[in-house]
């Protein structure tokens, strides 16, 4: 049904991100996918990953940003501003 479809779904968005760390729209697709799946962990997980990825230009950081502010998550919140913050003292 429904569900299967949606795991399967799951699974190939999940193997895409695998493949292609820096695909960050296909990362965001999937921590939204995980969000609406009440996964909110594995969401956290595959942003992160996001954040830490050298390729994160400020779209991607700002981009983050609204999702951990709509997470409602001041922490990593704050650990993206710094990230963002950098970027432009190093501009």
């Amino acid at each position: 049904g429904d569900f299967e479809k949606m795991r399967a779904n799951l699974q190939q968005m999940e193997e895409k991100v695998r493949q292609n760390p820096s695909d960050f729209q296909a990362a965001f697709n999937l921590a939204s996918t995980y969000m609406s799946m009440q996964q909110p962990a594995q969401a956290m997980q595959v942003l992160d990953r996001v954040v830490n990825d050298p390729k994160a230009d400020v779209n991607v950081l700002r981009a983050l940003l609204q999702a951990f502010a709509g997470m409602n998550n001041p922490p990593r919140v704050q650990a993206v501003v710094a990230k963002l913050e950098a970027l432009a003292g190093a501009a």
